[in-house]
């Protein structure tokens, strides 16, 4: 599977049960398919573990453990390669496809476990794991998202939306 294939599964999600439509598009795929899908997913995730990425995070959730943060990057993922690739680039760049209301993507746990419970109904077992060369902390200058001041400055569209509680 190439990237692009990967991206073409992931592109044009709905907003409402992504996961359910995810599952949907994986059924598909062979065994091989699978694999790869999830090892391009797998790294996708880890790219986007990123300082300036978090607290793009904190900003709009009002708070992000780390936890929260995986699910946070497994919704970026799911809403397609131009935005999760504009996120990385700019991090801000999220002001512009959310409102204050409109965050449902970003608690996206279930997207990170598709694979895994497509390929163990289809063939049995989990699906084997790639090499796991994720990051052991974000990359990128570490800021502290509890600064106003700072936040302003650096997610200036993010902090209109979200920072003025």
């Amino acid at each position: 599977m190439t990237e692009a294939e990967f991206w073409a599964l992931m592109d044009g999600l709905p907003d409402e049960d992504r996961a359910d439509a995810l599952s949907v598009r994986l059924q598909g795929l062979s065994q091989d398919a699978l694999v790869e899908y999830q090892q391009h997913f797998d790294r996708f995730h880890g790219q986007a573990y990123r300082w300036d990425l978090w607290n793009a995070a904190y900003v709009i959730l009002g708070g992000c453990s780390d936890d929260s943060f995986m699910d946070f990057r497994y919704g970026l993922i799911s809403c397609g390669r131009k935005t999760y690739e504009s996120a990385l680039r700019d991090p801000d760049s999220l002001a512009s496809i959310l409102s204050g209301e409109d965050k449902e993507w970003t608690y996206a746990e279930e997207i990170g476990y598709v694979a895994n419970e497509v390929f163990e109904d289809r063939f049995g077992g989990a699906i084997p794991m790639g090499d796991d060369d994720a990051p052991l902390k974000p990359v990128g200058e570490e800021w502290d998202p509890e600064d106003p001041e700072l936040c302003a400055q650096k997610l200036p569209r993010l902090w209109e939306l979200f920072g003025k509680r």
